[in-house]
């Protein structure tokens, strides 16, 4: 292993278990087995050198973000099994173990580091809302539609999905996680819903 795969696993490894806030770049250097000069040859400060953790960390656990199509729907079945697909993608991202662990750092770090918010999550392909957000507007636009704020339905949207899977497991919510060994019962409910405000918010149905 050279020396900057070397760091990159101690790092991931502290970071992950203590935390952004208690693992110093004195403690990552003891832990590779690296002077503190090696260290600095390869990683600017503390935040490069979480990015380079977190993008490894990703790699390792084959996390795999949810991705809408380039095309837009020309159908309403076809937006609704298209929303419906990219919400299926989103249940199996956030029950995930591994991005729980994520999820469980960002929230204990967050007030005194803010700056990890875009280290989490720009540049990424998830951008989840913004990108959901944006396809239905397209959509909108493209049939005709009136609809006054397609970040909130996005929201709405990811957030049936969220408040049954990560947002339970960070809390140890026992009532919801029972029901994940229900998944198939969990997203047919998640459709509805999500056909339900979607007729309200494109269709005012």
């Amino acid at each position: 292993m050279d020396k900057k795969k070397q760091i990159v696993a101690a790092a991931t490894k502290l970071f992950i278990n203590d935390g952004f806030n208690a693992v110093s770049m004195d403690r990552v250097s003891q832990r590779a087995n690296v002077s503190k000069a090696t260290l600095y040859a390869h990683f600017s400060g503390k935040q490069a050198l979480f990015t380079a953790c977190l993008d490894q960390y990703k790699q390792d656990n084959e996390i795999h973000y949810p991705q809408l199509p380039v095309l837009i729907p020309g159908t309403k079945p076809e937006l609704y099994k298209i929303v419906q697909f990219y919400l299926k993608q989103a249940y199996d991202f956030y029950h995930n173990e591994a991005v729980v662990q994520m999820y469980r750092l960002l929230v204990s770090e967050i007030k005194q580091f803010p700056e990890l918010f875009g280290i989490f999550f720009d540049n990424e392909p998830i951008q989840g809302t913004s990108n959901l957000s944006q396809f239905l507007c397209d959509y909108a636009k493209q049939e005709q539609l009136q609809i006054g704020d397609c970040y909130f339905l996005a929201s709405q949207l990811l957030d049936l999905v969220r408040g049954a899977t990560i947002w339970a497991m960070l809390v140890q919510n026992p009532v919801k996680l029972q029901l994940l060994n229900k998944p198939e019962f969990i997203m047919a409910r998640i459709d509805t819903s999500a056909i339900v405000l979607m007729n309200h918010y494109l269709y005012g149905e």
